[in-house]
Protein backbone atom coordinates (compact mmCIF):
# COMPACT_ATOMS: atom_id res chain seq x y z
CA UNK A 1 0.00 0.00 0.00
CA UNK A 2 1.30 3.38 -0.94
CA UNK A 3 1.70 5.30 2.00
CA UNK A 4 2.85 8.63 -0.32
CA UNK A 5 2.79 7.99 -4.01
CA UNK A 6 4.78 10.35 -6.52
CA UNK A 7 2.72 13.08 -8.33
CA UNK A 8 4.51 13.63 -11.09
CA UNK A 9 2.66 16.40 -12.89
CA UNK A 10 2.66 17.93 -16.24
CA UNK A 11 -0.29 20.20 -15.49
CA UNK A 12 -1.00 21.29 -11.78
CA UNK A 13 -4.30 21.99 -10.03
CA UNK A 14 -2.91 25.65 -9.48
CA UNK A 15 -0.35 27.62 -11.37
CA UNK A 16 2.76 28.43 -9.91
CA UNK A 17 2.60 25.59 -7.86
CA UNK A 18 4.99 23.14 -9.48
CA UNK A 19 7.58 23.35 -6.84
CA UNK A 20 5.43 21.40 -4.32
CA UNK A 21 6.12 18.52 -6.12
CA UNK A 22 9.45 18.09 -7.40
CA UNK A 23 12.44 20.09 -8.48
CA UNK A 24 14.00 19.63 -11.47
CA UNK A 25 18.07 20.82 -12.65
CA UNK A 26 20.13 20.55 -15.37
CA UNK A 27 17.34 20.56 -18.49
CA UNK A 28 15.12 17.92 -16.64
CA UNK A 29 11.41 18.77 -17.70
CA UNK A 30 7.79 16.83 -16.99
CA UNK A 31 6.15 15.45 -20.16
CA UNK A 32 2.50 13.52 -19.79
CA UNK A 33 3.28 12.91 -16.31
CA UNK A 34 6.49 12.00 -16.33
CA UNK A 35 10.01 12.88 -15.45
CA UNK A 36 12.43 13.55 -18.71
CA UNK A 37 16.31 13.30 -17.70
CA UNK A 38 18.76 14.20 -20.36
CA UNK A 39 22.02 13.39 -19.79
CA UNK A 40 23.40 14.88 -16.71
CA UNK A 41 20.21 16.24 -15.20
CA UNK A 42 18.92 15.31 -12.41
CA UNK A 43 15.19 15.01 -10.01
CA UNK A 44 14.47 15.44 -6.50
CA UNK A 45 11.06 14.80 -4.46
CA UNK A 46 12.07 16.87 -1.77
CA UNK A 47 8.90 19.09 -2.55
CA UNK A 48 5.26 18.96 -0.15
CA UNK A 49 3.42 16.75 -1.80
CA UNK A 50 6.52 14.27 -2.96
CA UNK A 51 8.46 13.87 0.72
CA UNK A 52 7.83 11.31 2.95
CA UNK A 53 7.45 12.96 6.94
CA UNK A 54 9.00 11.48 9.30
CA UNK A 55 5.59 12.15 11.04
CA UNK A 56 4.67 8.81 9.88
CA UNK A 57 6.69 6.81 11.90
CA UNK A 58 5.14 8.11 14.93
CA UNK A 59 1.62 7.94 13.32
CA UNK A 60 1.11 4.78 11.56
CA UNK A 61 2.39 1.03 11.41
CA UNK A 62 5.36 1.11 8.87
CA UNK A 63 6.19 -2.15 8.50
CA UNK A 64 8.73 -3.29 5.57
CA UNK A 65 8.85 0.34 4.59
CA UNK A 66 10.05 0.47 1.32
CA UNK A 67 10.68 3.10 -1.50
CA UNK A 68 10.52 2.24 -5.09
CA UNK A 69 11.39 4.42 -7.91
CA UNK A 70 9.82 3.42 -11.53
CA UNK A 71 12.20 4.37 -13.96
CA UNK A 72 14.52 3.47 -17.44
CA UNK A 73 17.45 4.26 -18.75
CA UNK A 74 21.26 4.79 -16.63
CA UNK A 75 20.61 6.64 -13.68
CA UNK A 76 22.12 6.72 -9.84
CA UNK A 77 19.12 6.74 -7.30
CA UNK A 78 19.79 8.07 -3.67
CA UNK A 79 17.29 7.55 -0.72
CA UNK A 80 17.97 11.21 0.86
CA UNK A 81 17.52 12.33 4.79
CA UNK A 82 16.71 15.80 5.20
CA UNK A 83 16.35 17.74 8.77
CA UNK A 84 17.70 21.06 10.06
CA UNK A 85 21.59 19.63 10.54
CA UNK A 86 22.25 17.84 7.52
CA UNK A 87 20.79 16.01 4.34
CA UNK A 88 22.27 12.81 3.80
CA UNK A 89 21.81 9.56 1.11
CA UNK A 90 20.65 6.80 3.37
CA UNK A 91 20.85 4.31 0.49
CA UNK A 92 22.23 4.73 -2.98
CA UNK A 93 22.31 2.56 -6.17
CA UNK A 94 23.17 2.85 -10.09
CA UNK A 95 21.19 1.07 -12.41
CA UNK A 96 20.38 0.76 -15.69
CA UNK A 97 17.56 -0.59 -18.15
CA UNK A 98 16.11 -0.18 -21.45
CA UNK A 99 12.87 -0.39 -20.27
CA UNK A 100 10.84 0.54 -17.53
CA UNK A 101 12.32 -1.19 -14.33
CA UNK A 102 11.75 -0.43 -10.38
CA UNK A 103 14.37 -0.01 -8.03
CA UNK A 104 13.41 -0.54 -4.25
CA UNK A 105 15.18 0.56 -0.92
CA UNK A 106 14.57 -0.47 2.24
CA UNK A 107 13.92 2.36 4.45
CA UNK A 108 15.36 2.86 7.97
CA UNK A 109 13.44 3.59 11.14
CA UNK A 110 13.70 6.98 11.41
CA UNK A 111 11.25 7.57 14.81
CA UNK A 112 11.97 10.87 16.18
CA UNK A 113 13.31 12.51 13.75
CA UNK A 114 12.38 16.09 12.68
CA UNK A 115 12.63 15.81 8.85
CA UNK A 116 11.33 14.13 5.68
CA UNK A 117 12.76 11.41 3.32
CA UNK A 118 12.95 12.02 -0.38
CA UNK A 119 14.97 10.19 -3.05
CA UNK A 120 17.21 12.11 -5.89
CA UNK A 121 17.80 10.81 -9.72
CA UNK A 122 20.40 11.82 -11.31
CA UNK A 123 20.84 10.52 -14.98
CA UNK A 124 24.00 9.45 -16.55
CA UNK A 125 22.61 8.81 -20.45
CA UNK A 126 19.29 10.01 -21.21
CA UNK A 127 16.15 8.50 -18.80
CA UNK A 128 13.03 8.46 -17.47
CA UNK A 129 11.48 8.73 -13.69
CA UNK A 130 7.93 6.95 -14.37
CA UNK A 131 7.00 7.28 -10.74
CA UNK A 132 6.89 5.25 -7.31
CA UNK A 133 6.52 6.40 -3.83
CA UNK A 134 6.73 4.90 -0.25
CA UNK A 135 5.39 1.57 0.24
CA UNK A 136 4.36 -0.37 3.08
CA UNK A 137 3.12 -4.02 3.79
CA UNK A 138 0.96 -3.19 6.95
CA UNK A 139 -2.41 -4.97 5.93
CA UNK A 140 -5.63 -2.69 5.53
CA UNK A 141 -7.96 -2.01 7.58
CA UNK A 142 -11.61 -1.83 6.09
CA UNK A 143 -12.62 1.56 6.08
CA UNK A 144 -14.44 4.06 4.12
CA UNK A 145 -14.66 8.15 4.12
CA UNK A 146 -17.86 9.88 4.29
CA UNK A 147 -16.88 13.17 2.26
CA UNK A 148 -19.04 15.94 3.52
CA UNK A 149 -19.45 19.68 1.46
CA UNK A 150 -21.60 22.19 2.51
CA UNK A 151 -22.24 24.95 0.18
CA UNK A 152 -24.39 28.50 0.10
CA UNK A 153 -25.22 29.67 -3.32
CA UNK A 154 -21.55 28.49 -4.76
CA UNK A 155 -22.78 26.45 -7.12
CA UNK A 156 -19.85 26.40 -9.97
CA UNK A 157 -17.24 25.88 -7.19
CA UNK A 158 -19.34 22.92 -5.96
CA UNK A 159 -19.93 21.75 -9.79
CA UNK A 160 -15.73 22.47 -10.58
CA UNK A 161 -14.95 20.40 -7.27
CA UNK A 162 -17.34 18.04 -7.96
CA UNK A 163 -16.07 17.62 -11.89
CA UNK A 164 -12.31 17.24 -10.46
CA UNK A 165 -13.42 14.20 -8.41
CA UNK A 166 -15.72 12.41 -11.34
CA UNK A 167 -12.81 12.55 -13.63
CA UNK A 168 -10.39 10.69 -10.76
CA UNK A 169 -13.37 7.79 -10.69
CA UNK A 170 -12.99 7.51 -14.19
CA UNK A 171 -9.20 6.82 -13.85
CA UNK A 172 -9.53 4.98 -10.36
CA UNK A 173 -12.48 2.91 -10.37
CA UNK A 174 -12.13 1.79 -6.92
CA UNK A 175 -12.12 5.21 -5.29
CA UNK A 176 -15.61 4.93 -4.75
CA UNK A 177 -15.05 1.85 -2.67
CA UNK A 178 -13.08 3.97 -0.44
CA UNK A 179 -15.22 7.37 -0.38
CA UNK A 180 -18.57 8.62 -0.89
CA UNK A 181 -19.71 12.16 -1.62
CA UNK A 182 -22.68 14.06 0.39
CA UNK A 183 -23.62 17.83 -0.99
CA UNK A 184 -25.17 19.46 1.74
CA UNK A 185 -26.76 22.54 0.12
CA UNK A 186 -27.62 25.43 2.42
CA UNK A 187 -29.11 27.91 -0.01
CA UNK A 188 -31.00 25.00 -2.18
CA UNK A 189 -29.94 26.34 -5.23
CA UNK A 190 -28.39 23.20 -6.89
CA UNK A 191 -30.30 20.17 -8.43
CA UNK A 192 -29.09 16.33 -9.07
CA UNK A 193 -28.84 17.55 -12.66
CA UNK A 194 -25.87 19.82 -11.55
CA UNK A 195 -23.73 16.88 -9.90
CA UNK A 196 -22.45 13.43 -10.48
CA UNK A 197 -24.64 10.63 -10.05
CA UNK A 198 -21.99 9.14 -6.95
CA UNK A 199 -22.96 12.31 -5.30
CA UNK A 200 -25.90 12.84 -2.57
CA UNK A 201 -27.26 16.03 -2.73
CA UNK A 202 -28.69 17.24 0.49
CA UNK A 203 -31.12 20.26 0.26
CA UNK A 204 -30.93 22.15 3.70
CA UNK A 205 -32.24 25.12 5.30
CA UNK A 206 -29.53 27.76 6.14
CA UNK A 207 -28.18 26.72 9.54
CA UNK A 208 -24.81 28.01 8.76
CA UNK A 209 -21.78 25.95 8.06
CA UNK A 210 -21.55 24.44 11.76
CA UNK A 211 -25.58 23.09 10.81
CA UNK A 212 -24.90 22.04 7.18
CA UNK A 213 -21.87 19.93 8.34
CA UNK A 214 -23.62 18.50 10.91
CA UNK A 215 -26.60 17.32 8.79
CA UNK A 216 -24.20 15.79 6.28
CA UNK A 217 -22.59 14.13 9.52
CA UNK A 218 -26.05 12.71 10.15
CA UNK A 219 -26.23 11.37 7.06
CA UNK A 220 -22.77 9.72 7.06
CA UNK A 221 -23.94 8.64 10.08
CA UNK A 222 -26.69 6.90 9.04
CA UNK A 223 -25.91 5.42 5.92
CA UNK A 224 -25.82 1.77 5.17
CA UNK A 225 -22.33 2.57 3.11
CA UNK A 226 -21.20 1.21 6.94
CA UNK A 227 -18.64 4.40 6.89
CA UNK A 228 -15.91 4.10 9.68
CA UNK A 229 -14.60 7.92 9.06
CA UNK A 230 -15.69 12.02 7.68
CA UNK A 231 -14.41 14.06 5.84
CA UNK A 232 -15.67 17.75 6.02
CA UNK A 233 -14.48 19.89 3.04
CA UNK A 234 -15.19 23.54 2.12
CA UNK A 235 -16.65 24.16 -1.12
CA UNK A 236 -14.49 26.67 -2.50
CA UNK A 237 -10.80 24.71 -2.07
CA UNK A 238 -9.01 23.46 -5.33
CA UNK A 239 -7.56 20.32 -3.98
CA UNK A 240 -5.80 16.95 -5.37
CA UNK A 241 -8.76 14.24 -5.44
CA UNK A 242 -5.03 12.17 -4.42
CA UNK A 243 -4.91 13.79 -1.19
CA UNK A 244 -8.08 11.76 -0.68
CA UNK A 245 -6.33 9.06 -1.38
CA UNK A 246 -3.46 9.66 1.29
CA UNK A 247 -5.70 10.07 3.55
CA UNK A 248 -7.71 7.11 3.08
CA UNK A 249 -3.66 5.14 3.33
CA UNK A 250 -2.77 7.08 6.10
CA UNK A 251 -5.86 5.86 8.29
CA UNK A 252 -5.66 2.09 6.89
CA UNK A 253 -1.93 1.99 8.73
CA UNK A 254 -2.76 4.05 11.60
CA UNK A 255 -1.76 2.89 14.73
CA UNK A 256 -4.43 1.98 16.87
CA UNK A 257 -3.39 4.70 20.08
CA UNK A 258 -4.24 7.63 16.95
CA UNK A 259 -7.00 6.44 16.22
CA UNK A 260 -8.73 9.05 17.99
CA UNK A 261 -7.21 12.04 16.47
CA UNK A 262 -8.07 13.82 13.09
CA UNK A 263 -6.23 14.27 10.18
CA UNK A 264 -6.00 17.75 9.18
CA UNK A 265 -5.25 19.07 5.53
CA UNK A 266 -3.15 22.29 5.45
CA UNK A 267 -3.86 25.33 3.83
CA UNK A 268 -2.25 26.62 1.10
CA UNK A 269 -2.83 30.17 -0.44
CA UNK A 270 -4.80 30.23 -3.70
CA UNK A 271 -3.32 33.52 -4.88
CA UNK A 272 0.80 32.60 -3.30
CA UNK A 273 -0.20 28.77 -4.49
CA UNK A 274 3.37 27.89 -2.40
CA UNK A 275 2.42 29.24 0.49
CA UNK A 276 1.21 28.37 3.66
CA UNK A 277 -1.49 29.40 5.59
CA UNK A 278 -2.29 27.62 8.43
CA UNK A 279 -1.06 24.10 9.38
CA UNK A 280 -3.34 23.25 12.47
CA UNK A 281 -4.06 25.50 15.54
CA UNK A 282 -4.20 25.69 19.36
CA UNK A 283 -6.73 27.07 21.70
CA UNK A 284 -4.90 29.73 24.24
CA UNK A 285 -7.90 30.28 26.69
CA UNK A 286 -9.91 32.61 24.90
CA UNK A 287 -8.39 33.09 21.24
CA UNK A 288 -7.37 30.57 18.38
CA UNK A 289 -3.84 30.34 16.88
CA UNK A 290 -3.02 29.09 13.61
CA UNK A 291 0.12 27.30 13.36
CA UNK A 292 3.13 28.02 11.13
CA UNK A 293 1.50 30.60 9.11
CA UNK A 294 3.28 32.54 5.99
CA UNK A 295 5.63 29.23 6.22
CA UNK A 296 6.97 29.24 2.39
CA UNK A 297 7.04 25.79 1.41
CA UNK A 298 8.66 25.90 -1.75
CA UNK A 299 12.04 26.25 0.58
CA UNK A 300 13.56 23.47 2.59
CA UNK A 301 13.25 25.51 5.48
CA UNK A 302 9.61 25.56 5.32
CA UNK A 303 9.22 22.06 4.74
CA UNK A 304 11.65 21.47 7.93
CA UNK A 305 9.29 23.47 9.75
CA UNK A 306 6.02 21.39 8.98
CA UNK A 307 8.23 18.64 10.40
CA UNK A 308 7.97 20.32 13.61
CA UNK A 309 6.52 17.94 16.43
CA UNK A 310 3.67 21.33 17.24
CA UNK A 311 0.74 20.50 19.09
CA UNK A 312 -2.59 21.16 17.64
CA UNK A 313 -6.08 21.65 19.26
CA UNK A 314 -8.22 21.51 16.16
CA UNK A 315 -7.94 21.96 12.45
CA UNK A 316 -9.89 23.72 10.23
CA UNK A 317 -12.23 22.39 8.14
CA UNK A 318 -11.33 23.66 4.83
CA UNK A 319 -9.96 19.68 5.29
CA UNK A 320 -10.81 17.68 8.50
CA UNK A 321 -11.09 14.24 8.74
CA UNK A 322 -12.17 12.07 11.62
CA UNK A 323 -13.81 8.60 12.67
CA UNK A 324 -17.34 8.43 12.79
CA UNK A 325 -16.65 6.50 16.26
CA UNK A 326 -15.58 9.61 17.84
CA UNK A 327 -18.76 11.42 16.68
CA UNK A 328 -20.88 9.02 18.21
CA UNK A 329 -19.00 8.78 21.54
CA UNK A 330 -18.44 12.97 21.26
CA UNK A 331 -21.69 13.95 20.16
CA UNK A 332 -22.12 15.99 16.93
CA UNK A 333 -20.74 19.87 16.42
CA UNK A 334 -22.49 22.53 18.39
CA UNK A 335 -24.88 24.07 15.68
CA UNK A 336 -25.67 27.08 17.77
CA UNK A 337 -22.36 28.39 16.72
CA UNK A 338 -23.86 28.61 13.68
CA UNK A 339 -20.81 29.80 11.60
CA UNK A 340 -16.69 30.70 13.28
CA UNK A 341 -15.07 28.51 15.82
CA UNK A 342 -17.35 25.45 15.28
CA UNK A 343 -14.04 23.50 14.26
CA UNK A 344 -11.88 24.65 17.65
CA UNK A 345 -15.22 23.70 19.41
CA UNK A 346 -15.20 20.21 17.81
CA UNK A 347 -11.71 19.50 17.76
CA UNK A 348 -11.51 20.44 21.24
CA UNK A 349 -14.06 18.05 22.27
CA UNK A 350 -13.82 15.06 19.85
CA UNK A 351 -10.77 14.86 18.81
CA UNK A 352 -7.89 13.39 21.03
CA UNK A 353 -5.02 15.39 18.50
CA UNK A 354 -4.43 16.10 15.26
CA UNK A 355 -2.08 14.57 12.80
CA UNK A 356 -1.16 17.28 10.55
CA UNK A 357 1.91 15.87 7.55
CA UNK A 358 3.62 17.47 4.63
CA UNK A 359 2.23 16.51 1.20
CA UNK A 360 -2.10 16.44 2.74
CA UNK A 361 -3.03 20.23 1.82
CA UNK A 362 -5.42 22.46 -0.22
CA UNK A 363 -5.36 25.63 -2.17
CA UNK A 364 -8.17 28.04 -0.69
CA UNK A 365 -8.52 32.01 -1.06
CA UNK A 366 -6.66 33.96 1.16
CA UNK A 367 -9.25 35.84 4.08
CA UNK A 368 -7.45 38.76 3.18
CA UNK A 369 -10.09 39.22 0.22
CA UNK A 370 -12.84 38.94 3.30
CA UNK A 371 -14.42 41.54 4.74
CA UNK A 372 -17.77 40.72 6.45
CA UNK A 373 -19.22 43.00 9.45
CA UNK A 374 -21.70 40.76 10.89
CA UNK A 375 -18.25 38.01 11.03
CA UNK A 376 -17.44 40.31 14.39
CA UNK A 377 -20.76 39.00 15.86
CA UNK A 378 -20.00 35.88 15.44
CA UNK A 379 -16.18 35.84 16.18
CA UNK A 380 -16.71 37.51 19.33
CA UNK A 381 -19.92 35.42 20.66
CA UNK A 382 -18.66 32.27 19.44
CA UNK A 383 -14.92 32.64 21.10
CA UNK A 384 -17.40 33.62 24.56
CA UNK A 385 -19.10 30.06 24.48
CA UNK A 386 -15.99 27.87 23.40
CA UNK A 387 -14.07 29.89 26.16
CA UNK A 388 -16.90 28.88 28.79
CA UNK A 389 -16.76 25.48 27.56
CA UNK A 390 -12.59 25.12 27.46
CA UNK A 391 -11.29 28.08 29.35
CA UNK A 392 -7.78 27.09 30.07
CA UNK A 393 -7.32 29.08 32.67
CA UNK A 394 -8.84 32.08 30.66
CA UNK A 395 -11.71 33.21 32.30
CA UNK A 396 -14.09 36.36 33.39
CA UNK A 397 -11.30 39.00 33.39
CA UNK A 398 -9.76 37.70 29.94
CA UNK A 399 -13.21 37.79 28.52
CA UNK A 400 -13.98 41.57 29.70
CA UNK A 401 -10.84 42.47 28.60
CA UNK A 402 -11.50 41.03 25.11
CA UNK A 403 -14.69 43.10 24.83
CA UNK A 404 -13.20 45.95 26.27
CA UNK A 405 -10.52 45.78 23.22
CA UNK A 406 -12.45 45.31 20.97
CA UNK A 407 -14.95 48.07 21.84
CA UNK A 408 -11.52 50.22 21.64
CA UNK A 409 -10.42 49.10 18.29
CA UNK A 410 -13.76 49.97 16.49
CA UNK A 411 -13.78 53.39 18.00
CA UNK A 412 -10.00 53.88 17.09
CA UNK A 413 -11.09 52.65 13.26
CA UNK A 414 -14.38 54.57 13.35
CA UNK A 415 -15.92 51.47 12.67
CA UNK A 416 -19.07 52.17 14.99
CA UNK A 417 -21.64 49.42 12.95
CA UNK A 418 -18.99 47.19 15.28
CA UNK A 419 -19.58 48.00 18.33
CA UNK A 420 -23.49 47.02 17.59
CA UNK A 421 -22.21 43.69 16.66
CA UNK A 422 -19.56 43.50 19.55
CA UNK A 423 -22.54 44.24 22.20
CA UNK A 424 -24.55 41.93 20.71
CA UNK A 425 -22.36 39.29 20.69
CA UNK A 426 -22.12 40.05 24.90
CA UNK A 427 -25.78 40.28 25.74
CA UNK A 428 -26.64 37.27 23.28
CA UNK A 429 -23.70 35.16 25.10
CA UNK A 430 -24.99 36.08 28.43
CA UNK A 431 -28.63 35.17 27.54
CA UNK A 432 -26.99 31.59 27.58
CA UNK A 433 -26.99 28.42 25.22
CA UNK A 434 -31.21 28.29 25.30
CA UNK A 435 -31.33 31.49 23.90
CA UNK A 436 -28.35 31.03 21.56
CA UNK A 437 -29.59 28.38 20.05
CA UNK A 438 -32.78 29.77 19.47
CA UNK A 439 -31.95 32.62 17.49
CA UNK A 440 -32.86 33.67 14.31
CA UNK A 441 -30.45 34.50 12.19
CA UNK A 442 -31.77 35.56 9.14
CA UNK A 443 -33.99 38.01 11.41
CA UNK A 444 -30.70 39.23 13.10
CA UNK A 445 -29.05 39.63 9.79
CA UNK A 446 -31.64 42.20 8.53
CA UNK A 447 -31.93 43.89 11.67
CA UNK A 448 -28.35 45.25 11.44
CA UNK A 449 -27.38 45.09 7.51
CA UNK A 450 -28.62 48.60 6.91
CA UNK A 451 -25.80 49.36 9.32
CA UNK A 452 -23.25 48.36 7.51
CA UNK A 453 -21.31 50.00 4.98
CA UNK A 454 -21.29 49.66 1.11
CA UNK A 455 -18.55 47.72 -0.42
CA UNK A 456 -18.09 49.77 -3.74
CA UNK A 457 -15.11 50.06 -6.66
CA UNK A 458 -13.44 52.56 -5.30
CA UNK A 459 -14.18 55.14 -7.81
CA UNK A 460 -18.12 54.88 -6.33
CA UNK A 461 -16.38 55.03 -3.09
CA UNK A 462 -14.63 57.85 -3.11
CA UNK A 463 -15.80 60.05 -6.20
CA UNK A 464 -13.41 62.12 -7.84
CA UNK A 465 -10.23 60.41 -6.29
CA UNK A 466 -7.41 60.20 -9.16
CA UNK A 467 -4.73 59.04 -7.24
CA UNK A 468 -3.00 55.61 -7.35
CA UNK A 469 -5.17 53.86 -4.93
CA UNK A 470 -2.55 50.90 -4.29
CA UNK A 471 0.72 53.48 -3.67
CA UNK A 472 -1.42 55.39 -1.64
CA UNK A 473 -2.19 52.47 0.54
CA UNK A 474 1.37 51.01 0.70
CA UNK A 475 2.64 54.39 1.58
CA UNK A 476 0.27 54.22 4.67
CA UNK A 477 1.64 50.93 5.60
CA UNK A 478 4.62 52.63 5.91
CA UNK A 479 3.75 55.10 8.16
CA UNK A 480 5.00 55.17 11.29
CA UNK A 481 3.36 54.64 14.82
CA UNK A 482 2.84 57.44 17.16
CA UNK A 483 2.11 55.33 20.26
CA UNK A 484 2.71 57.40 23.12
CA UNK A 485 0.73 60.21 21.42
CA UNK A 486 -2.39 58.01 20.08
CA UNK A 487 -2.78 56.54 23.64
CA UNK A 488 -3.02 60.12 25.58
CA UNK A 489 -5.34 61.71 22.57
CA UNK A 490 -7.45 58.30 22.76
CA UNK A 491 -6.34 58.11 19.10
CA UNK A 492 -6.87 61.86 18.73
CA UNK A 493 -10.61 62.14 19.48
CA UNK A 494 -9.70 64.76 22.42
CA UNK A 495 -8.05 66.74 19.53
CA UNK A 496 -9.58 69.51 17.69
CA UNK A 497 -10.69 68.84 14.31
CA UNK A 498 -8.65 71.49 13.03
CA UNK A 499 -5.53 69.72 13.45
CA UNK A 500 -6.46 67.11 11.57
CA UNK A 501 -5.69 65.89 7.91
CA UNK A 502 -8.38 66.02 5.06
CA UNK A 503 -8.22 61.60 4.54
CA UNK A 504 -6.04 58.74 4.33
CA UNK A 505 -6.14 55.30 2.92
CA UNK A 506 -6.03 52.24 5.54
CA UNK A 507 -6.21 48.34 4.75
CA UNK A 508 -9.85 47.09 5.10
CA UNK A 509 -8.72 43.69 6.34
CA UNK A 510 -5.65 44.36 8.49
CA UNK A 511 -5.97 48.81 9.25
CA UNK A 512 -3.35 50.17 11.27
CA UNK A 513 -4.24 52.76 13.97
CA UNK A 514 -1.69 55.57 13.08
CA UNK A 515 -3.62 55.69 9.79
CA UNK A 516 -6.98 57.23 11.62
CA UNK A 517 -4.52 59.49 13.66
CA UNK A 518 -5.96 62.83 13.74
CA UNK A 519 -7.95 62.22 9.88
CA UNK A 520 -11.35 63.01 9.12
CA UNK A 521 -12.11 60.22 6.64
CA UNK A 522 -10.63 57.02 6.32
CA UNK A 523 -10.72 54.96 3.04
CA UNK A 524 -11.10 51.13 4.01
CA UNK A 525 -9.33 49.39 0.86
CA UNK A 526 -9.09 46.08 -0.19
CA UNK A 527 -6.19 45.53 -2.41
CA UNK A 528 -7.70 42.26 -3.56
CA UNK A 529 -11.12 43.20 -4.27
CA UNK A 530 -10.29 46.36 -5.05
CA UNK A 531 -13.39 47.36 -3.21
CA UNK A 532 -13.34 50.55 -0.51
CA UNK A 533 -15.75 52.05 1.80
CA UNK A 534 -15.37 55.06 3.92
CA UNK A 535 -15.32 55.91 7.54
CA UNK A 536 -15.50 59.44 9.41
CA UNK A 537 -14.76 60.45 12.90
CA UNK A 538 -17.90 60.99 14.87
CA UNK A 539 -16.57 62.17 17.84
CA UNK A 540 -20.00 61.54 19.86
CA UNK A 541 -19.77 57.86 19.16
CA UNK A 542 -16.67 57.97 21.75
CA UNK A 543 -19.22 58.30 24.55
CA UNK A 544 -21.52 55.99 22.91
CA UNK A 545 -18.79 53.33 22.66
CA UNK A 546 -17.97 53.72 26.70
CA UNK A 547 -21.82 53.70 27.31
CA UNK A 548 -21.51 50.36 25.47
CA UNK A 549 -18.62 49.07 27.91
CA UNK A 550 -19.89 49.99 31.12
CA UNK A 551 -22.95 48.40 30.20
CA UNK A 552 -21.98 45.11 29.33
CA UNK A 553 -19.17 45.46 32.08
CA UNK A 554 -22.44 45.33 34.36
CA UNK A 555 -23.96 42.53 32.97
CA UNK A 556 -21.00 40.23 32.46
CA UNK A 557 -20.43 40.81 36.75
CA UNK A 558 -23.62 39.62 37.37
CA UNK A 559 -24.86 37.10 34.80
CA UNK A 560 -21.31 35.67 33.15
CA UNK A 561 -20.41 32.88 35.42
CA UNK A 562 -24.20 31.17 34.99
CA UNK A 563 -24.23 31.83 31.30
CA UNK A 564 -21.34 30.15 31.16
CA UNK A 565 -22.22 27.07 32.85
CA UNK A 566 -25.29 26.72 30.40
CA UNK A 567 -23.09 26.22 27.58
CA UNK A 568 -21.01 23.27 29.24
CA UNK A 569 -24.38 21.66 29.93
CA UNK A 570 -25.19 21.68 26.43
CA UNK A 571 -23.34 18.55 24.39
CA UNK A 572 -25.53 17.59 21.14
CA UNK A 573 -25.90 13.69 21.02
CA UNK A 574 -26.37 11.83 17.92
Amino acid sequence: MYLVKFKLLSRVPVPGSEKLYYRLFGGAECVNDEILLPEGASVSTDAFYNLFSCKHFKFVNTDNLKAEIAFSGEITAELRLATASEDKALRTERAASVSKNLIVFDVPDCSGTEGYLYVKITAHAPSVLYGGGFVTETPKRKLKIGIVVCTYRREEYVKRNMGFIGEYIRENPAFTDRAGFFVVDNGQTLSEEDLPAFVKLIPNENTGGTGGFTRGLKEVMASPENYTHFLFMDDDIVFMPSVIDRTYSLLCAMKEEYSGYMIGGAMLSLTEPCLQHEFGGRWLGNILKGNLKNVNLESVSGLLENERDIRSDYNAWWYMCLSVAAAREKGLPLEMLFIKCDDVEYGLRASEGVIAVNGIGVWHESFDYKFNPILEYFVKRNELIVNARYPRGKGFFSNWFKMVRAIAKALVEYRYFHIDMIAAACEHFLKGADYVGSIDYKALFNKYRERFPAMLPVSEAVPGYTGNIDEALAKSKRERTKKFLEVVTLNGYLVPKKFYRETCIADMVYPKPVNFYLTRKVVNYNPYTRQAFVSEINKGKLFYGWGKIIRISFAMMFKYFKAAKSYRQDTPKN
